[in-house]
Protein backbone atom coordinates (compact mmCIF):
# COMPACT_ATOMS: atom_id res chain seq x y z
CA UNK A 1 0.00 0.00 0.00
CA UNK A 2 3.02 1.99 0.08
CA UNK A 3 3.84 2.32 -3.87
CA UNK A 4 1.08 3.15 -6.90
CA UNK A 5 0.90 3.71 -10.52
CA UNK A 6 -0.81 6.42 -11.92
CA UNK A 7 -1.85 6.20 -15.77
CA UNK A 8 -2.45 9.71 -17.33
CA UNK A 9 -4.01 10.38 -20.77
CA UNK A 10 -5.34 13.19 -22.90
CA UNK A 11 -6.84 13.06 -25.93
CA UNK A 12 -7.83 16.07 -28.80
CA UNK A 13 -10.10 16.20 -31.65
CA UNK A 14 -6.74 17.58 -33.78
CA UNK A 15 -3.11 16.67 -34.01
CA UNK A 16 -0.61 19.45 -32.31
CA UNK A 17 1.91 20.12 -30.24
CA UNK A 18 0.55 18.73 -26.71
CA UNK A 19 3.04 18.73 -23.27
CA UNK A 20 2.77 18.30 -19.65
CA UNK A 21 3.84 20.27 -17.09
CA UNK A 22 5.70 19.02 -14.37
CA UNK A 23 7.71 20.75 -10.93
CA UNK A 24 10.81 21.80 -11.95
CA UNK A 25 12.44 19.33 -9.20
CA UNK A 26 10.54 16.47 -10.74
CA UNK A 27 12.41 13.02 -11.37
CA UNK A 28 11.97 12.46 -15.13
CA UNK A 29 12.74 8.36 -14.24
CA UNK A 30 9.72 8.45 -12.40
CA UNK A 31 7.81 7.87 -15.82
CA UNK A 32 8.01 4.09 -16.65
CA UNK A 33 6.06 4.53 -19.60
CA UNK A 34 4.65 7.50 -21.95
CA UNK A 35 3.46 7.18 -25.65
CA UNK A 36 3.80 8.34 -28.76
CA UNK A 37 7.61 7.48 -28.99
CA UNK A 38 9.54 10.92 -29.45
CA UNK A 39 8.75 12.43 -27.31
CA UNK A 40 11.13 15.11 -25.55
CA UNK A 41 11.85 16.05 -21.79
CA UNK A 42 12.86 19.76 -21.14
CA UNK A 43 13.79 21.03 -18.38
CA UNK A 44 13.69 25.11 -17.29
CA UNK A 45 10.29 25.50 -19.34
CA UNK A 46 8.77 29.16 -18.31
CA UNK A 47 5.18 29.91 -18.30
CA UNK A 48 4.14 33.12 -17.06
CA UNK A 49 6.35 33.57 -13.86
CA UNK A 50 7.23 29.99 -12.91
CA UNK A 51 9.77 27.39 -14.35
CA UNK A 52 8.81 23.63 -15.26
CA UNK A 53 9.77 20.63 -16.11
CA UNK A 54 8.23 19.42 -19.49
CA UNK A 55 7.19 16.36 -20.98
CA UNK A 56 7.09 17.26 -24.93
CA UNK A 57 4.66 15.63 -27.28
CA UNK A 58 5.50 16.89 -30.69
CA UNK A 59 2.13 15.95 -33.79
CA UNK A 60 -0.36 14.17 -32.01
CA UNK A 61 -3.44 14.22 -31.28
CA UNK A 62 -3.31 12.34 -27.90
CA UNK A 63 -0.55 10.96 -25.43
CA UNK A 64 -0.70 8.53 -22.37
CA UNK A 65 2.10 7.89 -19.19
CA UNK A 66 2.43 5.93 -16.62
CA UNK A 67 4.00 7.34 -13.45
CA UNK A 68 5.56 5.60 -10.53
CA UNK A 69 4.74 6.68 -7.38
CA UNK A 70 5.88 6.23 -4.21
CA UNK A 71 3.63 6.82 -0.31
CA UNK A 72 6.42 8.64 1.06
CA UNK A 73 7.42 10.97 -1.55
CA UNK A 74 3.74 11.61 -3.15
CA UNK A 75 1.88 11.29 0.38
CA UNK A 76 -1.45 9.47 -1.30
CA UNK A 77 -2.31 7.71 1.68
CA UNK A 78 -2.81 8.87 5.25
CA UNK A 79 -3.60 6.47 8.00
CA UNK A 80 -6.04 7.70 10.25
CA UNK A 81 -4.97 8.36 13.36
CA UNK A 82 -7.84 7.55 15.38
CA UNK A 83 -8.87 4.39 13.38
CA UNK A 84 -5.81 2.42 12.71
CA UNK A 85 -7.86 0.24 9.64
CA UNK A 86 -9.13 3.38 8.14
CA UNK A 87 -7.47 5.02 5.65
CA UNK A 88 -7.61 8.20 3.51
CA UNK A 89 -6.50 8.05 -0.31
CA UNK A 90 -5.66 11.02 -2.80
CA UNK A 91 -5.29 10.26 -6.07
CA UNK A 92 -3.97 13.10 -8.27
CA UNK A 93 -6.19 13.57 -11.38
CA UNK A 94 -3.28 15.89 -12.77
CA UNK A 95 -3.75 19.79 -12.41
CA UNK A 96 -2.49 21.73 -15.31
CA UNK A 97 0.02 23.94 -14.25
CA UNK A 98 0.50 26.45 -17.18
CA UNK A 99 -0.22 30.05 -17.07
CA UNK A 100 -4.26 29.89 -18.23
CA UNK A 101 -4.49 26.32 -18.52
CA UNK A 102 -7.80 24.57 -18.97
CA UNK A 103 -8.80 20.74 -19.29
CA UNK A 104 -12.05 20.29 -21.18
CA UNK A 105 -12.73 17.31 -20.03
CA UNK A 106 -11.25 15.87 -16.67
CA UNK A 107 -12.08 12.17 -15.80
CA UNK A 108 -10.60 10.46 -12.83
CA UNK A 109 -11.22 6.89 -12.09
CA UNK A 110 -10.00 4.62 -9.00
CA UNK A 111 -10.65 1.10 -8.97
CA UNK A 112 -10.62 -0.32 -5.14
CA UNK A 113 -9.58 -3.62 -4.38
CA UNK A 114 -12.43 -5.59 -2.98
CA UNK A 115 -10.47 -5.90 0.49
CA UNK A 116 -11.65 -1.86 1.07
CA UNK A 117 -14.73 -0.99 1.67
CA UNK A 118 -15.68 3.02 0.37
CA UNK A 119 -16.92 4.89 3.81
CA UNK A 120 -16.77 8.37 1.72
CA UNK A 121 -15.62 10.56 -0.84
CA UNK A 122 -15.00 13.91 -2.47
CA UNK A 123 -13.29 15.39 -5.52
CA UNK A 124 -10.98 18.72 -5.58
CA UNK A 125 -11.75 21.08 -8.41
CA UNK A 126 -9.26 23.82 -9.01
CA UNK A 127 -7.98 23.27 -5.45
CA UNK A 128 -11.15 23.69 -4.09
CA UNK A 129 -12.52 20.77 -2.44
CA UNK A 130 -15.71 20.38 -2.84
CA UNK A 131 -18.67 18.44 -0.18
CA UNK A 132 -18.52 14.71 0.47
CA UNK A 133 -20.35 12.94 -2.65
CA UNK A 134 -20.94 16.17 -4.14
CA UNK A 135 -20.46 16.42 -7.48
CA UNK A 136 -20.30 14.63 -11.31
CA UNK A 137 -19.55 10.79 -9.66
CA UNK A 138 -20.48 7.52 -10.90
CA UNK A 139 -20.20 4.34 -9.14
CA UNK A 140 -19.58 1.05 -10.17
CA UNK A 141 -19.06 -2.22 -7.77
CA UNK A 142 -15.48 -0.62 -6.77
CA UNK A 143 -14.70 1.60 -9.37
CA UNK A 144 -15.71 5.98 -8.39
CA UNK A 145 -15.42 7.70 -11.36
CA UNK A 146 -15.18 11.33 -11.10
CA UNK A 147 -15.98 13.81 -14.08
CA UNK A 148 -16.17 17.26 -14.94
CA UNK A 149 -15.58 19.93 -17.84
CA UNK A 150 -13.45 23.02 -18.23
CA UNK A 151 -11.20 23.33 -15.22
CA UNK A 152 -7.38 22.73 -14.82
CA UNK A 153 -8.04 19.65 -13.10
CA UNK A 154 -9.18 17.58 -10.45
CA UNK A 155 -8.47 15.35 -7.30
CA UNK A 156 -9.97 13.24 -5.31
CA UNK A 157 -10.12 11.86 -2.02
CA UNK A 158 -11.34 8.24 -0.69
CA UNK A 159 -11.88 7.45 3.36
CA UNK A 160 -11.14 3.31 2.71
CA UNK A 161 -11.45 0.94 5.92
CA UNK A 162 -9.51 -2.70 5.56
CA UNK A 163 -11.80 -4.78 5.70
CA UNK A 164 -9.33 -7.79 6.88
CA UNK A 165 -7.80 -5.79 9.80
CA UNK A 166 -11.26 -4.75 10.97
CA UNK A 167 -12.67 -8.22 10.86
CA UNK A 168 -9.73 -9.24 13.01
CA UNK A 169 -10.57 -6.46 14.88
CA UNK A 170 -14.25 -7.62 15.69
CA UNK A 171 -12.81 -11.15 15.70
CA UNK A 172 -10.24 -10.52 18.44
CA UNK A 173 -12.85 -8.53 20.32
CA UNK A 174 -15.72 -11.48 20.13
CA UNK A 175 -13.56 -13.76 22.08
CA UNK A 176 -10.70 -12.16 24.06
CA UNK A 177 -12.81 -13.05 27.06
CA UNK A 178 -11.80 -16.89 26.09
CA UNK A 179 -7.81 -17.55 25.90
CA UNK A 180 -8.58 -21.16 24.27
CA UNK A 181 -9.90 -20.19 20.97
CA UNK A 182 -7.24 -18.37 18.89
CA UNK A 183 -7.70 -15.63 16.52
CA UNK A 184 -4.98 -14.77 13.53
CA UNK A 185 -4.99 -12.56 10.88
CA UNK A 186 -3.11 -13.82 7.61
CA UNK A 187 -3.30 -11.15 4.53
CA UNK A 188 -7.12 -12.11 2.98
CA UNK A 189 -7.86 -14.77 5.83
CA UNK A 190 -8.84 -14.49 9.09
CA UNK A 191 -8.51 -17.43 11.31
CA UNK A 192 -10.05 -18.69 14.22
CA UNK A 193 -9.34 -21.94 15.96
CA UNK A 194 -11.86 -23.25 18.44
CA UNK A 195 -10.38 -26.22 20.62
CA UNK A 196 -12.48 -29.57 19.49
CA UNK A 197 -12.90 -30.70 22.99
CA UNK A 198 -15.83 -28.13 23.72
CA UNK A 199 -17.57 -28.48 20.85
CA UNK A 200 -18.04 -31.97 20.63
CA UNK A 201 -17.55 -35.30 22.70
CA UNK A 202 -15.60 -37.96 22.17
CA UNK A 203 -16.38 -39.91 18.56
CA UNK A 204 -19.50 -37.63 18.18
CA UNK A 205 -20.67 -35.12 15.78
CA UNK A 206 -23.56 -33.67 17.95
CA UNK A 207 -22.73 -29.96 19.12
CA UNK A 208 -22.23 -29.27 22.82
CA UNK A 209 -23.56 -26.24 24.52
CA UNK A 210 -20.69 -24.56 25.20
CA UNK A 211 -20.00 -24.95 21.24
CA UNK A 212 -23.04 -23.81 20.68
CA UNK A 213 -22.59 -20.68 22.43
CA UNK A 214 -19.16 -20.04 20.17
CA UNK A 215 -20.42 -20.63 16.99
CA UNK A 216 -23.28 -17.80 17.52
CA UNK A 217 -20.45 -15.38 19.03
CA UNK A 218 -18.95 -16.10 15.72
CA UNK A 219 -22.12 -16.20 13.67
CA UNK A 220 -23.18 -12.75 15.17
CA UNK A 221 -19.73 -11.17 14.54
CA UNK A 222 -19.61 -12.26 10.68
CA UNK A 223 -22.62 -9.58 10.24
CA UNK A 224 -20.38 -6.69 10.71
CA UNK A 225 -17.95 -8.09 8.38
CA UNK A 226 -17.29 -7.63 4.70
CA UNK A 227 -16.05 -11.07 4.02
CA UNK A 228 -16.34 -13.29 0.92
CA UNK A 229 -16.48 -17.03 2.26
CA UNK A 230 -16.24 -18.39 5.79
CA UNK A 231 -14.67 -22.44 5.86
CA UNK A 232 -15.16 -24.72 8.36
CA UNK A 233 -12.50 -27.03 8.64
CA UNK A 234 -12.64 -30.30 10.89
CA UNK A 235 -9.05 -31.64 11.64
CA UNK A 236 -8.71 -34.87 14.44
CA UNK A 237 -5.86 -36.73 15.84
CA UNK A 238 -4.16 -39.67 15.08
CA UNK A 239 -5.79 -42.11 17.14
CA UNK A 240 -7.80 -44.23 14.87
CA UNK A 241 -11.64 -44.81 15.14
CA UNK A 242 -11.54 -48.54 15.97
CA UNK A 243 -15.38 -48.90 16.43
CA UNK A 244 -18.43 -47.54 15.30
CA UNK A 245 -19.16 -44.94 17.38
CA UNK A 246 -22.80 -43.71 17.68
CA UNK A 247 -22.40 -41.87 15.09
CA UNK A 248 -21.81 -44.55 13.36
CA UNK A 249 -18.53 -43.20 11.69
CA UNK A 250 -15.50 -45.96 10.86
CA UNK A 251 -13.00 -43.32 10.34
CA UNK A 252 -11.51 -40.00 11.08
CA UNK A 253 -12.16 -38.45 7.77
CA UNK A 254 -15.83 -39.09 7.96
CA UNK A 255 -16.15 -38.20 11.90
CA UNK A 256 -14.20 -34.52 11.06
CA UNK A 257 -16.69 -34.50 7.80
CA UNK A 258 -19.71 -34.73 9.60
CA UNK A 259 -18.59 -32.23 12.45
CA UNK A 260 -17.66 -30.01 9.85
CA UNK A 261 -21.02 -29.94 7.85
CA UNK A 262 -23.08 -30.24 11.16
CA UNK A 263 -21.53 -26.61 12.06
CA UNK A 264 -22.17 -25.15 8.52
CA UNK A 265 -25.55 -26.05 8.97
CA UNK A 266 -26.29 -24.29 12.10
CA UNK A 267 -24.62 -21.46 10.95
CA UNK A 268 -26.52 -21.44 7.58
CA UNK A 269 -29.78 -21.92 10.06
CA UNK A 270 -28.75 -18.41 12.22
CA UNK A 271 -28.48 -16.36 8.96
CA UNK A 272 -24.79 -17.13 7.38
CA UNK A 273 -25.76 -17.04 3.23
CA UNK A 274 -25.31 -20.80 2.16
CA UNK A 275 -23.75 -19.73 -0.94
CA UNK A 276 -20.40 -18.59 0.84
CA UNK A 277 -19.94 -21.07 3.47
CA UNK A 278 -18.17 -24.26 2.92
CA UNK A 279 -17.12 -27.28 4.92
CA UNK A 280 -14.12 -29.75 4.58
CA UNK A 281 -12.94 -32.29 6.53
CA UNK A 282 -9.25 -33.15 6.88
CA UNK A 283 -9.42 -35.92 9.50
CA UNK A 284 -5.49 -36.18 10.91
CA UNK A 285 -4.11 -34.86 7.61
CA UNK A 286 -3.11 -31.30 9.11
CA UNK A 287 -1.70 -31.73 12.33
CA UNK A 288 -0.19 -28.27 14.14
CA UNK A 289 1.72 -30.75 17.08
CA UNK A 290 3.11 -33.96 17.11
CA UNK A 291 0.55 -36.12 18.14
CA UNK A 292 3.38 -38.63 20.35
CA UNK A 293 1.65 -36.21 23.31
CA UNK A 294 -1.60 -36.15 24.67
CA UNK A 295 -1.19 -32.28 24.73
CA UNK A 296 -0.18 -32.64 21.04
CA UNK A 297 -3.46 -34.61 20.38
CA UNK A 298 -5.49 -32.22 22.25
CA UNK A 299 -3.70 -29.28 19.81
CA UNK A 300 -4.53 -31.59 16.91
CA UNK A 301 -8.15 -31.43 17.61
CA UNK A 302 -9.50 -28.60 16.87
CA UNK A 303 -12.12 -26.70 13.98
CA UNK A 304 -10.86 -23.71 12.18
CA UNK A 305 -12.74 -20.94 10.27
CA UNK A 306 -11.19 -19.31 7.89
CA UNK A 307 -12.85 -15.94 6.87
CA UNK A 308 -11.47 -15.33 3.36
CA UNK A 309 -12.04 -10.86 3.20
CA UNK A 310 -11.49 -10.67 -0.35
CA UNK A 311 -11.87 -12.25 -3.90
CA UNK A 312 -8.14 -13.12 -4.06
CA UNK A 313 -7.63 -17.49 -4.01
CA UNK A 314 -6.54 -18.42 -0.83
CA UNK A 315 -5.89 -21.87 -0.60
CA UNK A 316 -6.12 -23.70 3.03
CA UNK A 317 -3.12 -23.70 5.00
CA UNK A 318 -4.14 -25.54 8.25
CA UNK A 319 -1.18 -26.97 9.49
Amino acid sequence: MQTATKYFSKRSDSAGNFSFLFEKDFATNQITYARPEGYQWQNNHRSGSKVFKRLYFPNTSSYAYLERQSNKRDSFLEKDEQNPNRYYLIVDGSQCMGEGCMTEETIVSVIVPKRFKVLNYKAQVDGKWLDWKAGDWKVIDGTYTFYRRNLQGATVGLQLEDAANYGYTRMTDAFSANKSIEVSNEGNRIRVVMPLDKLFASGSADMEKEGLAWLKTLQTSLKDINYQELRVEGHTDNVPILRKGNGGFVSNWELSGARAANIVRYLIGEGVPSDRIAAVGYAETRPRSNNDTADGRQRNRRVEFSIITSDTPAGSTGS
